[in-house]
């Protein structure tokens, strides 16, 4: 048994769009005493059905947030995961690392494994990141936020536009609301962060993003209007410390296998044949299951990698 000083705690964002049963099986494949979830559930699903899947799991350890909307590329996701980290604050739960996932992750390496894992990289924070501008990628991925991304009436919009206004109207628009708003820079000076959405991050961060975020409210209202935040905001934030802790702590991963070899915007379903790769992979965890789709590689997750002593 480990020693009380050696214990390492973990608190766990997971945001769930679909398959309660699913949220249940990664609780409950992650649940040790040491181990708190921050559950968001989206806005167009049905939170109790989700608390009833769950509610015999981690008991008093279970978590569920206020409902956004997480669309892809919205601020509801980003909305979400700042509530999750102040919920974990003011809940007081002891942790070492807050770790975001989606209920459609799954660990490819036992608790066990997890625990050493990140006890042997205590302080450190992963995630993927890049400056931007990116090179290959169309504008540096800066149209991400030197645009404003809205939504009306259901329909998304971007302004500037991406191709010039031909009707009489959509110039008058566009002008006047250019005149309105205005050109958009990254507020107080920060060099801008890109990377993928998913990250583990230290206490030691995770205190400096909310110390910050008091700081500086005005960059938490930019992004409202950035075009999928998630993969900037917490980014550029770390990237830009003037804290050598945190700087000399950055680990560039994010700890998980994906597979992006469709080479589609979202990463290829996992099924029975991305076995061998999930065996042979260092990562931590995986990513994107579907039970609706191939449950059977799960199964064996479980019986090959979680459940060996």
């Amino acid at each position: 048994m480990a020693k009380t000083l050696d214990i390492l705690r973990i608190a766990y964002i997971i945001l769930v769009h679909k398959n309660p049963e699913q949220l249940a099986r990664l609780v409950s494949r992650l649940n040790t005493p040491y181990c708190y979830f921050f559950i968001h559930v989206d806005i167009k699903e049905s939170l109790e059905i989700y608390r009833s899947e769950a509610h015999l799991i981690a008991s008093g350890r279970l978590h569920f947030l206020k409902q956004y909307d997480g669309a892809w590329g919205k601020f509801g996701i980003l909305q979400a995961e700042v509530t999750a980290l102040k919920e974990i604050e003011s809940t007081k739960v002891p942790y070492d690392f807050v770790l975001l996932l989606s209920g459609q992750d799954y660990p490819i390496k036992n608790n066990q494994f997890i625990f050493n894992y990140l006890s042997a990289h205590r302080g450190k924070s992963f995630l993927n990141f890049s400056s931007m501008p990116v090179p290959g990628w169309n504008d540096g991925g800066m149209y991400r936020i030197n645009r404003y991304h809205f939504t009306l009436w259901g329909k998304s919009y971007a302004y500037p536009p991406y191709k010039a206004p031909k009707s009489l109207r959509h110039k008058v628009f566009n002008f006047f609301f250019q005149l309105y708003f205005g050109k958009r820079t990254m507020p107080y000076g920060l060099k801008p962060f890109l990377g993928e959405h998913w990250w583990c991050l230290s206490k030691e961060s995770v205190t400096y993003i909310l110390q910050f975020l008091l700081e500086h409210p005005v960059y938490y209202k930019f992004h409202r209007y950035s075009l999928c935040a998630d993969e900037i905001f917490f980014h550029t934030i770390l990237l830009n410390s003037r804290n050598p802790s945190i700087q000399k702590n950055m680990v560039n991963d994010h700890l998980r296998y994906i597979d992006w070899t469709d080479g589609k915007d979202s990463p290829s379903i996992l099924t029975i044949k991305d076995l061998d790769y999930l065996m042979q992979s260092p990562k931590l965890f995986a990513r994107k299951f579907d039970l609706e789709v191939d449950a059977a590689i799960m199964d064996r997750i479980d019986q090959k990698i979680l459940l060996e002593s």
